[in-house]
């Protein structure tokens, strides 16, 4: 629908995607679609977005941009960096009150 609006407005054949690019290119769309059939076959929300976390990291071995677990682990290293360089120790479990425990 965009690639014909741009081709209303004046966009270039040459620039608008094509489309035996994008139909190689399908199976980016799995991580999306896996959790909508999880969901409608009765599975929990915390299954459906665990597995799509999984089909993201499957989809993404056949792309440049990997994820593996060295990646995951330096991204959790560098996150706990900048917290303890923030002075922030962790997650505060809060409840119905905010940080300060006032309701």
């Amino acid at each position: 629908m965009v690639d014909f609006e741009a081709a209303k407005l004046g966009m270039r054949e040459d620039e608008l995607p094509k489309f035996r690019q994008m139909a190689k290119q399908v199976f980016l769309f799995i991580p999306i679609v896996i959790p909508l059939y999880a969901l409608f076959q009765g599975h929990s929300v915390i299954r459906a977005g665990t597995l799509a976390t999984a089909a993201a990291a499957v989809v993404s071995w056949l792309t440049p941009f990997r994820i593996g677990l060295s990646a995951i682990s330096r991204g959790r290293l560098n996150r706990w960096r900048e917290n303890r360089a923030a002075g922030r120790r962790g997650v505060k479990a809060c409840g119905p009150h905010d940080i300060r425990g006032r309701l």
